[in-house]
């Protein structure tokens, strides 16, 4: 064998070698990439349960008493327009929970005359007549550095003392809950 045939098997072994190497890092760079999109996922999935928590107090506190941040009906899709500085501006209730920041806003939608609500009171059931509110909740991160947010929105029936007519047939609701969607 001659010595020239030993150089060229040394570099097809090299050059092997550097294929493997960069095929290597190619998978090392896929796998660091759908860590990190994994990540990033149960963030949103973190944040989503967060904001589901505070939007059932939201409505639990709605049908006790309505708060003070009752702003007049708007289009679902202006949310998802508005700044943060909108929703900072004092017209939202705010908290944290969970090192997030919240912030909502109840409207008042319309009362149907037709829908009622079966009331216990004193052990005498009464219907009264339903009426409908909207809560928006925008929950973000606080530490400045994501800008992962979530805004989802509820519609919530509760007793109204105000008496209506039907003109035709009546329907029963129950109070809580009656829609749930993610607007953003």
């Amino acid at each position: 064998m001659r010595t020239s045939e030993h150089g060229v098997v040394l570099i097809i072994v090299l050059v092997f070698l550097e294929i493997y190497m960069l095929l290597s890092l190619a998978v090392l760079e896929s796998d660091v990439f759908q860590t990190r999109m994994s990540h990033q996922y149960w963030q949103k999935k973190q944040m989503m349960f967060a904001a589901n928590e505070v939007l059932r107090h939201a409505e639990l506190e709605l049908i006790h008493q309505i708060p003070p941040c009752v702003i007049p009906t708007t289009s679902s899709m202006d949310f998802a327009h508005k700044p943060l500085s909108w929703w900072q501006s004092g017209l939202s209730c705010v908290g944290n929970f969970q090192r997030l920041q919240y912030y909502y806003v109840v409207e008042a939608l319309d009362k149907n005359a037709c829908a009622y609500i079966l009331q216990d009171l004193y052990g005498d059931t009464k219907k009264v007549n339903a009426s409908y509110y909207r809560i928006t909740l925008l929950m973000t991160t606080t530490d400045g550095l994501s800008d992962l947010h979530r805004l989802i929105q509820s519609t919530v029936s509760k007793p109204d003392t105000q008496e209506l007519t039907c003109t035709i047939g009546s329907h029963k609701v129950n109070v809580g809950r009656q829609s749930w969607r993610e607007l953003v």
